[in-house]
């Protein structure tokens, strides 16, 4: 599914990857005078519901100019993966994310710095990350409680 809302001066775009193939169908709403605050408040809305649904979303709010303004996300998988982890990995992840190093993280833990390394390479297999980078992008925020 995509859908298109322009807003004014901004517009954003929804594009959902339905479980079953169905042929995309795009929708278009228009508004006038739309200011980027109310159009990532309804980016948000679209994509929490669509999220609701167990649809993977992203919304991009766009200026007429095509500058990306903002990018609101929703993966149901990312959160399942995360479910999938074990305790620990979840708190070797969080750590992750502050931006500790494995020493860091081994101490806080009291663990030995090659278990947390063991823990990160079971992190970068499990999420499907190829980089930290990846692995941060995706998971900051499900890790913090928010969405993606």
């Amino acid at each position: 599914m995509q859908s298109i809302l322009r807003l004014g001066s901004l517009a954003v775009l929804l594009a959902a990857s339905v479980a079953q193939a169905q042929t995309p169908a795009p929708a278009v709403r228009t508004e006038k005078n739309m200011s980027l605050a109310l159009a990532n408040q309804i980016a948000a809305e679209a994509v929490a519901a669509c999220a609701a649904n167990g649809y993977n979303v992203a919304a991009t709010v766009v200026d007429r100019a095509g500058t990306v303004r903002a990018v609101q996300r929703a993966d149901n998988a990312a959160r399942e993966r995360v479910a999938q982890l074990s305790e620990r990995e979840r708190e070797v992840l969080a750590f992750i994310v502050q931006g500790l190093t494995n020493k860091e993280i081994a101490r806080t833990l009291a663990l030995s710095p090659r278990t947390v390394e063991t823990h990160r390479a079971n992190l970068f297999a499990k999420l499907d990350c190829d980089s930290l980078a990846q692995l941060i992008r995706r998971y900051a925020l499900l890790v913090d409680g928010g969405a993606p």
